[in-house]
């Protein structure tokens, strides 16, 4: 149990914002909340806020570059103006799951522009 506790820490930490100021704020409160023992804690603590947000930037890259791949036409005529929109969408709206998640994701980000 340990291990799947310390796995569902990490996925909320690397997917969602509330979970990172949580952790940033109080990393031992955040690992109490999944019920980690104290080596798990001092895994998760260990990580570090700059580490966390290096991966977190690394997670979003990859995310946009799929949204890029897939939406070539609108990267295109956004320029380095698609980036940034990607990046203001992607911090709302959390990945989805499933083999079609950056299909799905890019379809949303695409909603979104018109919303713009």
């Amino acid at each position: 149990m340990p291990l799947a506790a310390l796995q569902r820490a990490l996925a909320q930490l690397y997917t969602r914002q509330d979970a990172r100021d949580r952790f940033c704020a109080d990393p031992a409160e955040f690992a109490r909340d999944f019920a980690l023992r104290p080596a798990e804690a001092a895994q998760l603590a260990s990580i570090g806020e700059t580490r966390l947000h290096a991966y977190v930037d690394s997670l979003d890259r990859k995310r946009a570059n799929e949204a890029a791949r897939l939406l070539p036409l609108v990267a295109q005529a956004l320029g380095p103006r698609f980036r940034a929109e990607f990046f203001r969408y992607a911090r709302r709206v959390p990945l989805g799951r499933g083999p079609r998640r950056y299909r799905d994701d890019a379809r949303r980000f695409a909603r979104h522009l018109r919303g713009l």
